[in-house]
């Protein structure tokens, strides 16, 4: 009988074509389910055998793989994957004799480990066509966006208009997130870098989603997944493994009502112990008090009693008309230790939000008014020297770990009086500030409109930092995070569009769901942070980066550190950025369009 079997299948393998029916004649059976019986029978006696005569398991794993695409029965798709499950028995039972009983491993050993290797592929190719039986519509249409078309601007916009979809279950009540999580750890050895970042950004969106919601045992059961996915893995996945961990451990109780709170709340109510500042002397840092300092800032409301002043800027012109500007922001990072608790809270909202009925500072009052460069203070600050030539060209950048004394905290009502009015000699800085500013924003093809005199010189000057940070970063090739924007509206591939109609032509999706997958062709772009530079529209392509928010943006504070870290200290430490600005730039573009989207709904 064993021969015939063998003689059956070996005759079907030389057959241009599957014929079910042809098979069941020649295995002189009436159902396909006694056809999948004989094979498991026969499979379960020779297993050790099979596995040495390479052709035919060459061959037999081929005619599983085209019986998948062949088949469409529920019955026979699941007898299928009865057959692979018992062949993977018999594999188990043959192996246990070389890892239970320290059995030598010898050609049979390795050639069981072969063909158990071939059966997962199949078991892998049979898996989507089984979830596809009794999937929900709505499963299957998120499942090939994440899985098929994997694009995360498609997927944000599919939960920013269905935010219920971050929750969707299969039909055995697994939760999405859980399911990709098995996934990307059972595939993470194997996945391209770019495939490990994109299910990156996909968990971390889910995560930062307001209705997003695990329960206990289903969070356990994943933070247990990573920890038994790292005993015996290979090194070089810890740290993707651990990202996973992270994200879970420090944004999903932050994204749920109640943990929404200033730094100085999230650590209880114990006091904050602030490190004490030790720099305010000429050694380590450049003295540049003695420049005339500005800060200009956007006029607030009068109930409003605390300022907090992000930026001030100096200018001199040297001997051939080159301006030499200096844009000076806190140095924040001496006063958040690194990995500490309060850096981990900034980290979980990304950036301050002040919207309708939620207001959440990225910084505790306490911290940042000891940051805010106040008028009369001699304070710890990052500077970016910038010359620019008589046509708005920069020239070159340095970066300097400072100190710096503003001499004038101005609103930009009383900068504008000073231009208009020359009330004060020194003062008079402002004008020539003004025709910088007017030639950088010409330079990037923008008009002046309706914007104030005090306006463009905080618009330009703050714009500039960011522009020359970011090329100083690009040509040189030192990992940075660009400030990535592909423009108002993403234009559809075409492979995507070709992948979305065999997908509703082959599942026969109804209208909701063609509806659903519609979402993608009417994509809107969002900004989008990368260690790669993209581009950003906004400034006709070039690179731009985020380098004067760090008392309102924890990008910016990053970035900051960065600079220190790798340009003025020069501490070498390249490969720990590399690793953490990718972290950094994959949790803020999630969280940074959560936050717009909070004050979205907020304001309406």
């Amino acid at each position: 009988m064993y021969n015939e079997v063998y003689g059956n299948l070996m005759a079907t393998f030389e057959s241009d074509k599957i014929s079910i029916t042809e098979l069941k004649a020649n295995f002189k059976v009436n159902h396909f389910s006694e056809l999948m019986d004989e094979i498991i029978d026969y499979f379960d006696e020779n297993i050790e055998e099979i596995v040495l005569d390479d052709d035919f398991v060459s061959k037999y794993h081929l005619f599983l793989y085209n019986l998948v695409d062949h088949e469409k029965k529920g019955g026979h798709l699941y007898k299928m994957k009865e057959v692979i499950n018992s062949h993977n028995r018999a594999i188990k039972k043959s192996m246990n004799a070389y890892t239970k009983y320290d059995k030598p491993k010898d050609v049979i050993y390795f050639k069981l480990a072969q063909f158990k290797n071939l059966l997962k592929v199949n078991d892998n190719h049979l898996y989507p066509r089984l979830v596809q039986l009794n999937e929900k519509e709505d499963y299957l249409v998120v499942r090939f966006l994440v899985d098929t078309v994997k694009n995360p601007d498609y997927l944000f916009r599919i939960f920013q208009l269905h935010p219920d979809y971050v929750n969707i279950k299969n039909q055995h009540g697994y939760h999405l997130f859980y399911l990709l999580v098995e996934y990307y750890l059972s595939e993470l050895k194997d996945m391209s870098e770019e495939d490990i970042k994109y299910y990156k950004r996909i968990f971390v969106m889910l995560l930062e989603s307001d209705n997003f919601e695990l329960t206990p045992n289903e969070l356990n059961e994943i933070l247990i997944m990573c920890d038994k996915n790292e005993l015996g893995k290979d090194h070089s996945n810890f740290k993707d493994i651990d990202f996973l961990r992270d994200a879970i451990n420090q944004r999903y109780k932050i994204v749920h009502p109640g943990f929404r709170q200033t730094a100085q709340d999230r650590v209880g109510t114990s006091p904050i112990i602030l490190p004490q500042i030790k720099l305010l002397t000429i050694d380590g840092r450049t003295d540049l008090t003695n420049l005339f300092t500005v800060s200009i800032d956007s006029s607030r409301k009068a109930e409003v009693s605390h300022m907090l002043f992000d930026d001030a800027f100096s200018m001199t012109v040297d001997s051939v008309g080159n301006y030499i500007l200096f844009v000076h922001i806190p140095d924040v990072d001496i006063y958040i230790p690194r990995e500490g608790e309060i850096e981990n809270f900034m980290r979980g909202i990304g950036e301050s939000v002040y919207a309708k009925d939620m207001v959440t500072p990225l910084l505790s009052y306490n911290i940042a008014s000891q940051c805010s460069l106040e008028h009369g203070k001699v304070k710890p600050s990052l500077t970016f020297m910038i010359k620019i030539d008589t046509k708005g060209n920069v020239k070159n950048i340095d970066f300097y770990k400072s100190l710096v004394n503003v001499n004038y905290n101005l609103s930009t009502s009383q900068a504008n009086t000073f231009m208009d009015h020359n009330s004060d000699e020194k003062l008079n800085i402002l004008n020539p500030m003004y025709e910088l500013a007017s030639k950088l924003r010409r330079k990037r093809g923008e008009r002046i409109g309706n914007r104030t005199k005090s306006c463009v010189i905080m618009d330009e000057f703050n714009i500039i930092a960011d522009l020359a940070t970011a090329s100083y970063f690009n040509d040189r090739n030192i990992i940075f995070p660009y400030k990535n924007y592909k423009g108002k509206r993403t234009a559809v591939s075409p492979i995507d569009i070709a992948q979305a109609e065999q997908f509703i032509r082959v599942n026969d999706i109804s209208e909701k769901g063609r509806e659903i997958i519609d979402i993608i062709f009417d994509n809107k772009n969002r900004v989008g942070y990368d260690t790669k530079n993209l581009g950003n529209a906004s400034f006709k392509g070039k690179p731009v980066g985020n380098v004067g928010n760090p008392m309102r943006e924890y990008i910016s504070l990053e970035t900051d550190r960065l600079i220190k870290d790798l340009i003025i200290d020069k501490l070498g430490n390249e490969d720990f950025w590399k690793e953490r600005i990718e972290r950094d730039c994959i949790e803020y573009t999630e969280t940074s369009a959560k936050i717009k989207e909070l004050y979205s709904m907020n304001h309406r």
